[in-house]
């Protein structure tokens, strides 16, 4: 699998660190399993659409934040 430069993973931890949560609390918080999220936020995994609903839920932002479009630099 291709990493994608930049994703809902780096959106995801930048919301999160600004909570003040650690990825522990959001594990709680949204009921996605710690590992998962870990795999998220490292790029390993991309999440369904009930993951990314149950994220935005516990971070209390829209579902469209986690949806951005992904953009890949250096591809045209």
């Amino acid at each position: 699998m291709v990493k994608q430069s930049y994703g809902v993973w780096q959106e995801l931890r930048i919301i999160r660190e600004r909570t003040g949560w650690s990825s522990a609390e959001l594990s709680r918080t949204s009921g996605v399993s710690a590992p998962y999220l870990s795999q998220l936020e490292n790029g390993d995994r991309w999440p369904n659409a009930t993951v990314t609903k149950k994220l935005a839920v516990a971070l209390k932002v829209p579902v469209s934040v986690l949806e951005r479009p992904v953009e890949q630099k250096g591809v045209a």
